[in-house]
Formats: structure tokens, C-alpha cells, sequence
């Protein structure tokens, strides 16, 4: 729905909300279950904070499954990360998530298998560049205008985030190619 899911500079009040201030800010978009790879996410942060140190990673937490929301906050823990890393209630509000989807620098959705990814193209419309799976439909789906990422690496999860922060020129192709999607 694109009268909800759009660019929107007004939508940065979600920052002061969460107060990360100019930090970069990554959204996990997907629920924390085994299917969307949350502890991959969780095990590229510490390799993120070498090189951004000040980059805050929010989780949404609609649909969690218990065990794995466990597994991710004990890695969260042992890692020592927990200063970058904020969980979201769950929204069940469009257009409240598309402020969140605004309000980001970054969204991350690789999920293991995916049918049609709304949230990926939710992302895209409202001009936030987009790190996905490369399996299922996600390829096809995102084609150019995201980076695509093995949904169990970490590395190349990391190193996509990398590409992201250093090449803002790939970061504005992206934006651009995501709105024509």
C-alpha cells in the first residue's frame, strides 16, 4: 500500500522514540522464529561494532517464538552488546511500521524460505535500503535492489552490512532501484 508505505522525513520522530539519536540504526523486520535467522543477525553484531561502534540494531518482536527470543537474548548477553541492541513491541499498525521502516538507516530480512515478502517491498517503498536472503523469492522479488545474503552466514551477513556503511553511493542505488520495485 503505497499511501502507507512511502518516504516520509516527518517519520524520524521514531529515532527520538528510541532514542538513537544519528547512530545508524538496522531493523530486523521479520518475527524471531528459527525461519528468520535472528541469531545470525545477532552473531554479525559484534563484527558490525568493530567498524560502526555506535550502530543500534532493533529487533521487531511480533510472533516470537519463545525459544529462540531466549536464545537470542542470551547471545545478546555473552557477546556483550547488549548497549546496541533494542527490541520493538509488537505494532499491528501499518502505518506505524511504516515509520519504523523510515526511521531506519538499514532493514535486514533473511528469512530460510519465503513466499511473497511484503515487508522487503514495505521497506523499499519507503526508501529504506534492504539486506535479503538469497533463497526462495527473495531473489526474484528484490532482484538488484537489495544486497542478497546466504540466510545462515554470518560473514557475508556482516560484510553486506559493511558494503552498506562504506559505499554511500551503493546505499542511494539501492533506495533508488527499491522504489522502482
Amino acid at each position: 500500500d503505497l499511501d502507507v508505505f512511502h518516504p516520509d522525513p516527518e517519520s524520524k520522530f521514531i529515532r527520538e522514540q528510541l532514542r538513537v539519536g544519528d547512530s545508524p540504526l538496522v531493523l530486523s523486520i521479520r518475527a524471531i522464529s528459527p525461519l528468520y535467522n535472528p541469531l545470525t543477525i545477532a552473531r554479525a553484531i559484534p563484527i558490525v561494532l568493530q567498524y560502526a561502534p555506535e550502530t543500534k540494531f532493533a529487533f521487531f518482536t511480533y510472533n516470537n517464538d519463545p525459544a529462540t527470543f531466549s536464545q537470542l537474548k542470551s547471545m545478546i548477553d555473552s557477546q556483550n552488546v547488549c548497549h546496541a541492541v533494542l527490541f520493538i513491541d509488537p505494532i499491528s499498525d501499518d502505518a506505524r511500521i511504516a515509520d519504523y521502516h523510515r526511521a531506519a538507516d538499514l532493514v535486514i530480512s533473511i528469512p530460510s524460505s519465503d513466499g511473497t515478502p511484503s515487508s522487503v517491498l514495505e521497506a523499499m517503498a519507503c526508501a529504506t535500503p534492504v539486506i535479503c536472503s538469497n533463497v526462495s523469492s527473495l531473489p526474484e522479488v528484490a532482484g538488484d535492489a537489495a544486497l542478497l545474503v546466504d540466510p545462515a552466514d554470518t560473514d557475508s551477513l556482516a560484510q553486506a552490512l559493511a558494503r552498506l556503511y562504506r559505499d554511500p553511493v551503493l546505499r542511494q542505488s539501492l533506495i533508488e532501484r527499491g522504489r522502482d520495485r
